[in-house]
């Protein structure tokens, strides 16, 4: 995390305050950060990384199809109306 927070003084403002925020949106955006971090950390290949706004549309697209916790969420119930003829 601590990469993650000293990275943050290149970001836009508004992008590092989010970042740095409890709120449980913002933390798995971090946790996604982080993921994609890990491949730049010792004993793996030195991989291109951009750690800028392009990065969180991505997240959020993660978040929102598998949330926070990283299950996918069970598809909706549709009622049921009329009968099929």
């Amino acid at each position: 995390m601590k990469i993650l927070l000293n990275s943050t003084k290149t970001m836009d403002p508004d992008v590092a305050t989010r970042l740095k925020t409890t709120a449980p949106r913002f933390v798995a955006e971090a946790q996604q950060l982080m993921a994609a971090l890990k491949p730049l950390s010792r004993g793996h290949p030195l991989a291109e990384f951009d750690l800028s706004e392009n990065t969180l549309p991505a997240a959020r697209a993660h978040i929102a199809r598998w949330g926070e916790d990283g299950v996918r969420p069970p598809p909706p119930t549709w009622p049921r109306t009329g009968s099929r003829a």
